[in-house]
């Protein structure tokens, strides 16, 4: 409790010492901390004449070379665009650059750990508040993100999240659906992916499908990737990109090009339906029924896999 008009000194004090740089990062970051716990407080009173002096403050942070500082001013930023009112976000999207700027150092640092903690916040911040936080660097974003994926130095969990992140602005902007080259390298990147299945010499036997998101494989991103992108730029596109893809690769000597063929058809089926269904005859006699008696276990675990989705995407009612 205590004297209220002592609060607005307290926040001017964290406010200077946040935003202070010659201050200790771990200091800096705890302030943070007691903003994004009362933010929903402080949007609507404290903050609302100080937001200008606050977002200096948090771009100070999101500067600086502390990648731990760096989270929490990512966090604290998403913190209050959850909260924050129409009138306010002008202010606090002039800081969107800063948190693009800020995950893309962290990722050039190859900090796997912080990096996978900002790219959550941001994925956060465009999935369950206001996406529009970014919407003057969606290009950037997508492209620090890209980054991160397709880095192989990094931790399979950053990479992940990275994309998941990327695929996140996709699904809630148009910004995809206007930039073919950008579609086309993310295409690929999943494709890549999904040439990586990871399971046991005996799977065939003891294969149960692993529901644990914490540990997926690359295999499965870029397969839930695949889902995601066709269901984002849909029926044309999709299948321009999909189906020689599917072609080139489902005859080859590889199993793994030939079971990743299969997977990306039966992921990205659902997505560009009318487009494929103008060759379903096609697709099911030459694609499918062969790898049906193929020599290798996934290959033929793929080729079930379409059977069973075009089954139950075509089932009337």
């Amino acid at each position: 409790t205590g004297d209220r008009n002592a609060w607005p000194n307290l926040w001017e004090l964290l406010v200077s010492t946040a935003g202070g740089d010659n201050q200790p990062a771990p200091l800096r970051a705890m302030c943070l901390e007691v903003f994004s716990q009362v933010a929903t407080m402080l949007v609507t009173t404290y903050f609302a004449p100080q937001l200008p002096r606050f977002g200096q403050a948090l771009a100070s942070c999101l500067a600086n070379d502390n990648a731990q500082l760096r989270t929490k001013a990512v966090e604290c930023f998403g913190e209050f665009i959850h909260v924050a009112e129409d009138n306010q976000m002008g202010v606090l999207r002039q800081l969107g650059t800063n948190v693009v700027n800020a995950y893309r150092a962290t990722v050039n640092a190859g900090d796997d750990e912080e990096a996978t903690e900002q790219a959550k916040a941001i994925r956060g911040i465009v999935e369950e508040s206001d996406v529009t936080a970014f919407q003057d660097c969606y290009g950037p974003l997508l492209d620090a993100c890209y980054e991160a994926a397709s880095n192989q130095k990094l931790d399979s969990d950053t990479r992940h999240m990275a994309l998941g992140c990327l695929l996140s602005v996709g699904g809630k902007t148009r910004v995809l659906k206007g930039n073919r080259q950008f579609v086309n390298k993310l295409f690929n990147l999943l494709f890549e992916y999904m040439l990586h299945p990871e399971f046991e010499s005996d799977w065939e036997q003891t294969y149960e499908k692993e529901e644990d998101e914490e540990k997926k494989t690359d295999f499965d991103a870029g397969a839930q990737g695949a889902d995601r992108l066709s269901h984002i730029v849909r029926g044309k596109t999709m299948e321009e990109l999909a189906a020689p893809c599917i072609m080139q690769n489902v005859n080859s000597s590889n199993w793994k090009n030939r079971g990743a063929a299969l997977t990306l058809l039966c992921y990205v089926f659902e997505g560009a339906m009318k487009s494929f269904m103008t060759h379903l005859d096609t697709i099911v006699r030459q694609v499918v029924i062969p790898r049906l008696n193929d020599d290798h276990p996934f290959v033929r675990y793929s080729a079930m896999q379409c059977v069973a989705q075009f089954s139950a995407d075509l089932c009337p009612g």
